[in-house]
Parts: C-alpha cells; structure tokens; sequence
C-alpha cells in the first residue's frame, strides 16, 4: 500500500507543479482581462482540440459573439475582430512577424529543414525570396501562359460531356467537388510543368497525391496549435521516426524535386518551345545567387500545395452559392450571354462582366478558404487595442476572415447570407460617391488572401483560373443541385475543403 501510495504521490507532483505554473501564469498574464474559453487561458491544448475538431471556424464566429471583438484562445494567444486593426497587425512593413504556428509548414528533405516564401518566420527572408518570385505570380506574367489554362478548361468540359452529359452517366449526379479539384491541380501542372497532373484523364486521384495533400494539411492545422510536437513528428531527427509519423509536406516536396532534377538534366521530356513557371524560377536563380536550388524547391512546393485547394475550395463556393439562389444564377446566366462570349472565355472578357465579378467576390466573402486565425506576434511598442486594452510585446494575435467578413457594420446587415449585390451598387440609394467609399471599406476588409506584406503571393495565379472557368462553365451549361435541400460538408484543416457538391449538368439550349 505504501509503495503504490508514493507512486501516486511521484505522479501527482508533476501533474501539481503544472496545474500551479499554468495557474500563475494566467494569473500574472498581462492579457487576463480578456474574455475566451476558461481552459484556453491555461493551455494550447485547447486550441489544438478545437482544430481537432474540423469546423473552428464556427467555434471563432461562435466566441466572438458570446465575448466580443477580442477573445482570448490561448495563454498568449488573441483572436480580433475589429477590422480596423487588420492594417496594424498586417501592415505593408511586416512589423508582426509570423508565429512558429507557421514553422509546422516547413519541409524537410533528408537533413536539411526547407523553409518556403509561405513559411518563413523571418521577414527579411521573406522579403528576399517575394522580390525573386513577385514578377512571376503577377497577372501581366500569368496570362502569357493562358492557353495553358484553356487546354484544361476544354479537357475538363469533355471529361463532364462523355461522363455526365452524353455519356452513360447522363442520368446521375456528378460530384463536381471532386472535378473541380481535379481540374485546379490539372491547371497548376501545367502552368508549372508544362503537363497535367494527369487527375481529369483518370477521373480520380490516380496516384494518392492529393489524399497526401490534405492529411498533410490536416496535420498543419493541428499540430500547428503545439508546434513544439512537430520537433518530435515530422521534424524529429531521427528519420525512421519522421517517416513512420504522420503525413506531413515531406511527400510534395520530394515530388518537386523530383521534377526539378528532371528538368534540370532534360529528362522531363518538355519542349523548349513552351514556357512554364519552372522554367521562370530557373530563369531568376540563373540571375540570383539568392535562388539555390533550395529556394526552386520551396517556390514549386508553394504553387502545388496551396495553389490547387484556394483555386478548388473558391470555385466550388462559386457554384454552390450561385445554384442555391437561382435569381443569382438566372442574372449571371443573363449577363454572360449578353457579352457575346465564345468558350473558354479569356481573362480580359471575363474580367469586364460586373456581375461575375460581384459573384466571385461574395463567394470568397462568405466561404473563404482559410479557417483559422492569420497569427502574428505583437512587436516591441505593443498593440492599442479600442478601449483599454493593450497587448504588450511578445503576445500572439491574429485575425479569422471568417469573422471578419461577418461584420456588419462593413459588410451590411445581411453579411451572413449569400448577396453579390453587396458589391454592386444601389443607384436608387447611393451616389456614386458613397458607393465608392462603401465598397473600399469592404475591400479593406477582404482576408480572403491575408494581407500586408504577407499576403497571398498566389492571388492573381488563382484569380486568373477562376474568371476564366467560372464564366465558361456557366456560359457552357445549365447546372441544379441534386437535392437542393442538403447541406454540403466541410472540414477545417487550415484550408476549409467541402464536399458534397452533387449537381446534375445539362447542355444550355442555345450553346
């Protein structure tokens, strides 16, 4: 008895010293005042169960609105929603630097830790490689690759015409969720490589690539909430650990090298009379000494990883949204057909046509493809919050779109609900001057893809994909929901994927 006894007591003490620590630490914290979750002011671990559970989104739109503009959900961690401190925290100089939530977004190829233009933590860095890459991802770059993008839009339409139009799969549902990604991975092959990626010729996800994809990414989101568990996961040094743990971008980054080495040595089989994006980062390292091989890596690892799901996740907002409101469709339909468009639709046409833009913008609004908070770490002179508060250096803070594009006052009453006519304006209401100054607020407001000096480097990448397929896809076809009663799914794993879209395609009459 005696000796079960001290084993208890052995075991309580460290269980003791860490309750009492975690206590005073709250006790003494500088942000003790502000409301969140009682456990989440002690520990991590509750932030990591919240990301465990696949929609903290809604649990951040949920304690914003029980607790108000700031919520605390960590024991240095600040989640805001005032959007007028979304130019503080994401200023254009990058003073908030990023916290080592982002460091779990970090490779490792053999020995060495592979830091991205995404991942850095250091703004110098990031500074560096933005300024080799910025030229590139800019649309005056990206559209000389169009027909590229066109090429996989017509692949895309006969995969839909021989299997749910005219095939003998006319008369059941497509799982467009699941074609629309294949088709936005299709699209970042050959605007990489110069060649798909081979997902809408199989139908399916051929070689597991994409299933990789998204554990990895459900690995980020979680982990990332403890970061220090990634030095002993996907990080640890002991390799026959690291590559029995969990998915990690370990697999996308041995692929991008792989193609790399290929068209390095001419292997690849490309031909030299097409361009790609490979073949631009190769341009700038021969240029740069600031463009190792490394730095080629990370550049091609970024377009894989993140250009696919926003451009997918986007998309699939834009057809869901539109075909459960059909005035929304019926207008759109109505506008493409009057511009007198031929198929696939070129980014200079679809970029004129108001309404589409008004639809894609409340699409990435009310669906924006990152759930979780955009963290940053208060530098030295601290952070006024309105009112009182103050968040001294050190201390981490972050802003969720998915709150911030909830916010009435920028965004109208209605902000919860589906309106691309927000974005329009009013001529019966508003002078042209109050619209203008209204809907400035509202792209002040937009994290869709972050902003400041860490914004999306691969927003005009996803932006030229997404004009050009949504106007030739609604131009091409008349869509419904299958059941236009069911809710899709969704999982928050940083990006926030859905499935579910289950659509019955018919041939417009008049196309």
């Amino acid at each position: 008895m005696g000796l079960v006894t001290g084993s208890l007591l052995l075991l309580l003490v460290p269980v003791a010293l860490t309750i009492f620590k975690s206590a005073y630490a709250h006790l003494t914290s500088p942000i003790k005042s502000i409301p969140g979750p009682f456990f989440a002011k002690f520990t991590n671990v509750w932030r990591l169960l919240d990301a465990l559970g696949g929609r903290a989104e809604l649990s951040h739109q949920y304690l914003h609105a029980k607790y108000g503009p700031n919520v605390r959900l960590g024991p240095d961690l600040v989640s805001v929603s005032d959007p007028e401190l979304l130019r503080k925290i994401y200023d254009i100089r990058g003073q908030f630097t990023k916290t080592n939530f982002y460091k779990v977004g970090d490779a490792k190829a053999g020995n060495v830790t592979i830091a991205n233009v995404f991942s850095t933590r250091n703004n110098e860095d990031h500074s560096k490689r933005r300024s080799l890459l910025n030229s590139l991802y800019k649309i005056g770059n990206l559209v000389q690759m169009e027909t590229r993008v066109d090429e996989t839009i017509n692949a895309f339409f006969k995969c839909i015409d021989q299997q749910f139009v005219e095939g003998p799969n006319s008369d059941i549902a497509c799982p467009l969720d699941e074609w629309l990604l294949y088709f936005a991975w299709d699209v970042v092959g050959q605007l990489t490589f110069s060649k798909s990626m081979g997902f809408l010729d199989a139908g399916k996800d051929h070689s597991g690539f994409m299933d990789t994809s998204d554990r990895a990414l459900d690995y980020f989101c979680v982990v990332g909430q403890l970061p220090a568990l990634d030095d002993w996961l996907a990080k640890n040094p002991i390799e026959g650990i690291r590559k029995k743990g969990p998915p990690n971008f370990d697999a996308a980054a041995g692929y991008c090298l792989e193609k790399y080495m290929a068209r390095v040595q001419g292997t690849d089989g490309k031909s030299v009379k097409t361009r790609d994006m490979l073949d631009d980062f190769l341009e700038v390292k021969s240029k740069n000494s600031d463009m190792d091989d490394f730095a080629v890596v990370s550049a091609l690892l970024v377009n894989i990883l993140a250009g696919a799901d926003t451009t997918g996740i986007l998309l699939r907002a834009i057809v869901y949204y539109t075909l459960k409101n059909p005035a929304v469709l019926k207008r759109l339909q109505d506008e493409l057909d009057a511009a007198d468009l031929t198929s696939p639709v070129s980014y200079s046409a679809a970029c004129k046509l108001p309404y589409l833009d008004a639809v894609i913008r409340e699409a990435s609004r009310i669906h924006p493809g990152v759930g979780l908070l955009l963290e940053r770490v208060v530098p030295e002179g601290g952070l006024q919050l309105p009112g009182s508060i103050f968040l001294p250096p050190g201390i981490k803070v972050g802003m969720s779109a998915w709150v911030v594009h909830q916010n009435k006052a920028v965004f109208g009453q209605d902000a919860a609900s589906f309106n691309p006519q927000r974005w329009l304006r009013d001529t019966t209401l508003e002078t042209e001057e109050s619209f203008a100054a209204r809907l400035a607020n509202m792209k002040r407001s937009d994290l869709t893809f972050g902003a400041g000096k860490r914004s999306c480097l691969g927003k005009e990448f996803t932006l030229l994909e997404t004009y050009k397929s949504m106007a030739s896809l609604f131009l091409k076809y008349d869509m419904a929901l299958t059941d236009p009663e069911k809710e899709w799914k969704i999982q928050n794993s940083w990006f926030v994927r859905q499935t579910g879209l289950d659509i019955t395609f018919l041939q417009r009459r008049n196309r």
